[in-house]
């Protein structure tokens, strides 16, 4: 009696079985040397001393034959060849729950699991194939052995029930059943002589590197009605329950602070402890979720990206004793959640982190998108939920030599664009022509995006020509990632660019990594900061906001976009992103439609909500008069206060004299309302950037809007046409007797083209 543990309220009573007896009646001579480490002793519910024995897995068979046993009387896969399986232990865990866990001699893995509920017990197998071949024929032997529950001993059929999943068995008087089922079935059948029920599964086929999963059902009954009782069972949905395979010692949830929901989101831990591993990536407890690592640096720097993006499931990590922090983030509209703890020793570490949301874009019309990820397509759905972003296009099609044709780098897709959810959707037909080599020698061009095609397509490049005209004709977007690739101010011309990606695919959340990066394309301008390592981020962001005014100025009105280059850089997708306004109705065609129409912002911080004379950035006024009054009114939310915000007219930037309030959310709202005047013909835009600890840069910056005076055309500026001329003619030299002639060519017009500019202004 002083041993004996005292009986729970809230679960029912579950502990391994202690062996040193045999758990059959009879045919013992079918279970000899039974092993503990697959039997559990479940107490009935309705005395103090009754149990039933679960035993699973008894047994398990593949295409290799009997591959596990848990007694001796037939010889497994590994008696013929002289191998004993080492006894193991059941592991206790969170929940009362009790694990285990076998590593067979070929690198199958098998687990099991069982967590007591109130009324039932929660069953789980799983199978993982470390072999390097396919496994079938999985079948599993999974035993309730009924010898020590007093009314259950009569070895017979004829208390038993079989139904579906469900075996079934009555007491002696009548009135008390155990049940049990596993699902998916492969049969279920009882076993008079031990006597035992029987609810046997089978896993699916599983390849090489997989992971298979069994649910089962254990429970007791009390009642007249087992017919009801099952069909109250099956109506728990147990079959299609979320899994829960929790193996670390740290697990954790990340959350909506407010509605306590669970949300997909991107983690980090980090280790705070000198020395030793610093990263480390967490798994989804949920075997149906999803948890892509994320694992970049840039050689030579501290330039890195160490992240995990998880489905809204719990996660887990194993982690050594040591001090941490986790950090959850969610795309742009949640305040980060942060949480520092300690694992010691053996202790189990619970942790939650709440992200809180404190503006819903989309409530306002606006939705965001990247325009520029190199992530394979099955990732791309998780990477969407977690990161909050609304489109996503992929760079499906990539080439790199002058040779190369995108149709044969990639699979045909459907061009279709691909739902992962109502707010969150794939363009799935995108190219990148990304040239640094010409014709197999070393010699850089540099990238342009073809986006939404309809089909792949079958042109090379340069010359870039045919390319242009092909995409038009399949209704596509041009779209150029970098203003300082040695090509960028040719195509822009000859192409006829619609998209300049303001945040590109160097601004990331780390350490700004490439200064020198085309240092040599710059122009000696004063606004563009340097030291004596090259670019600083503000510099380089400065060199692409300046290049895209000298560009507006000579008449090219490119729509501002956004691209990370995720998969390629350490940076996560959406970290600068292109939010569009589409209205109430959210679709692939109409986000596009409208990022084509400039009714759009770049950030890889701060929301801004604007509107120029009561419209959206990227309208255009038609007038006849000198000037026009416009009247800038809206709001930025940003997570820091803001350093700057800015009045872009023309290309001349002054700043604005504003104030910012400090929200509950601990988020600064910045509002604006500015009258100004701008010279018709002439362009304006407003921009700001955060004030955030350290040389970190982070900016918004809205598509322009547009007074038209056909009678004053805008005039272009003489320094930065001077620089435009001036890159075409280092470009001409620099691939003379390289490019063909037609390539040649179309460096020659643009600089015409640039040189007609200056003539005009």
């Amino acid at each position: 009696e002083s041993t004996r543990p005292v009986r729970p309220t809230d679960r029912l009573l579950m502990l391994p079985y202690p062996g040193g007896r045999h758990p059959r009646i009879g045919f013992l001579d079918g279970a000899i040397e039974p092993q503990r480490e697959t039997k559990l002793s479940v107490f009935c519910p309705w005395d103090d001393s009754s149990y039933a024995v679960l035993d699973f897995p008894e047994a398990l068979w593949s295409n290799l034959g009997l591959t596990y046993l848990a007694h001796t009387h037939i010889d497994t896969i590994w008696t013929k060849q002289g191998i004993r399986l080492e006894a193991q232990e059941w592991q206790s865990g969170a929940d009362h729950r009790w694990t285990m866990e076998r590593t067979l001699p070929n690198g199958i893995r098998i687990g099991t699991l069982a967590v007591p509920r109130g009324d039932h017990i929660e069953l789980m197998m799983w199978l993982h194939n470390g072999t390097d071949q396919p496994l079938s024929d999985l079948r599993v032997q999974n035993c309730v052995m009924l010898k020590a529950a007093r009314g259950f001993t009569d070895q017979s059929n004829e208390n038993k029930v079989i139904r579906g999943n469900y075996a079934a068995a009555r007491s002696a008087e009548g009135g008390r059943w155990i049940i049990t089922a596993w699902d998916p079935l492969h049969r279920a059948w009882a076993n008079p002589p031990c006597p035992c029920l029987h609810s046997d599964p089978q896993f699916p086929d599983c390849a090489p590197g997989e992971t298979k999963y069994l649910r089962g059902w254990f429970s007791f009954y009390e009642g007249a009605d087992i017919q009801g009782e099952l069909d109250r069972i099956e109506g728990t949905g147990w079959k299609s329950r979320v899994l829960q395979h929790r193996t670390a010692n740290v697990s954790g949830t990340i959350v909506d602070a407010d509605s306590g929901v669970m949300l997909p989101a991107r983690l980090y831990v980090q280790r705070l402890d000198e020395g030793g591993q610093p990263w480390f990536f967490a798994s989804s407890v949920n075997p149906a979720g999803s948890a892509v690592v994320y694992n970049r640096q840039v050689a030579g720097t501290v330039s890195e990206e160490r992240h995990v993006a998880l489905s809204a499931d719990p996660f887990q990590v194993q982690l050594p004793a040591g001090r941490y922090r986790a950090t959850a983030q969610r795309g742009k509209e949640y305040v980060p959640a942060v949480v520092e703890f300690e694992v010691v020793g053996e202790q189990q570490v619970d942790l939650q982190l709440k992200l809180k949301r404190f503006v819903r874009m989309s409530e306002q019309g606006w939705y965001s998108g990247d325009v520029h990820l190199h992530r394979p397509m099955a990732e791309i759905p998780a990477l969407l939920l977690a990161e909050d972003l609304n489109v996503g296009l992929p760079m499906n099609y990539w080439v790199r030599d002058s040779q190369e044709i995108p149709a044969a780098s990639g699979p045909w897709r459907d061009p279709a664009p691909v739902l992962v959810s109502p707010q969150h959707v794939i363009v799935p037909m995108n190219t990148e022509y990304e040239i640094f080599s010409v014709a197999g020698k070393r010699q850089t061009q540099g990238a342009v995006f073809v986006l939404n095609h309809r089909e792949p397509l079958k042109l090379s490049a340069p010359p870039v020509s045919a390319v242009a005209a092909e995409a038009r004709r399949q209704g596509a977007l041009l779209d150029i990632d970098k203003h300082s690739w040695e090509w960028s101010l040719m195509i822009i011309p000859i192409m006829d660019v619609d998209l300049f990606e303001l945040a590109n695919n160097h601004h990331w959340q780390t350490t700004f990594g490439f200064p020198k990066w085309t240092l040599q394309n710059a122009p000696a301008w004063p606004e563009i900061e340097r030291t004596e390592a090259g670019f600083t981020e503000l510099g380089w962001t400065e060199f692409g906001m300046r290049t895209y005014y000298a560009l507006l100025n000579c008449g090219f009105r490119l729509r501002v976009s956004a691209g990370t280059g995720s998969g390629v850089h350490p940076v996560a997708p959406g970290h600068g992103r292109v939010y569009v306004h589409v209205g109430e109705q959210f679709r692939a065609d109409a986000w596009l439609e409208h990022l084509n129409a400039g009714h759009s912002f770049v950030t890889t911080g701060p929301l801004m909500n604007l509107r120029f004379n009561g419209e959206l950035p990227g309208t255009v006024w038609k007038t006849d008069k000198a000037a026009e009054q416009i009247e800038i009114r809206g709001e930025v939310l940003s997570q820091h206060p803001l350093r700057s915000v800015e009045l872009v007219r023309s290309g001349v930037v002054e700043r604005l004299a504003v104030q910012s309030e400090q929200l509950s959310s601990g988020v600064w709202k910045t509002a604006l309302l500015q009258r100004v005047e701008l010279t018709a013909s002439g362009w304006l835009a407003v921009r700001c950037f955060e004030q955030i600890p350290g040389e970190k840069v982070s900016f918004a910056h809205s598509n322009p809007i547009f007074v038209d005076n056909a009678q004053k055309p805008v005039l272009a500026n003489r320094r930065e046409v001077e620089y435009l001329v001036q890159r075409m003619d280092e470009e001409l030299a620099r691939n003379a007797g390289v490019l063909s002639e037609e390539a040649l060519a179309e460096f020659r017009r643009a600089r015409e083209i640039y040189a007609g500019k200056l003539r005009a202004e």
